[in-house]
């Protein structure tokens, strides 16, 4: 039996205590190769926006997902742990409404070319924020490094 201790008496470090086992950009370049991966039906599924969206209630990557017949994103908001009266819903949202809502973020009155706007968004290594009502961009921070 599993047993989950309370979040106030988690113990959280202010310091990494494991090193890194790869780059943010290959991890992003593992999720656009795995998204347009065929499915059991032999179909490929692209998912334009794959690694760019983080969840603004839990900052966890939003996971790529078919539904509907239509690419999607949700966050599921560390599903793994006990879910509990105060636990957020499931975000959901649609790849057509996400690409609306990206052009706004990005003063584009119309985004003509959403393919063109997610490889803008890699080549800049900036992130979109989402949240069940907008979304908001997240520009990559500097590097500092030690003189």
């Amino acid at each position: 039996m599993t047993r989950w201790n309370p979040t106030d008496r988690w113990v959280l470090s202010r310091q990494r205590s494991h090193a890194q086992l790869g780059s943010e950009a290959d991890f992003v370049a593992i999720q656009r190769m795995r998204s347009g991966r065929p499915n059991q039906d032999g179909e490929s599924r692209e998912y334009l926006f794959a690694g760019l969206l983080r969840c603004d209630t839990c900052s966890r990557r939003m996971d790529s997902h078919w539904v509907h017949g239509r690419p999607g994103y949700r966050c599921r908001h560390g599903h793994t742990g006990p879910r509990t009266e105060h636990a957020p819903a499931t975000l959901y949202l649609r790849e057509d409404h996400l690409i609306t809502r990206i052009g706004h973020a990005l003063h584009m009155p119309v985004v003509a070319s959403p393919s063109l706007v997610a490889a803008q968004l890699r080549a800049r290594h900036i992130m979109i924020v989402c949240t069940a009502d907008g979304v908001s961009v997240e520009l990559p921070r500097p590097i500092l490094r030690a003189a």
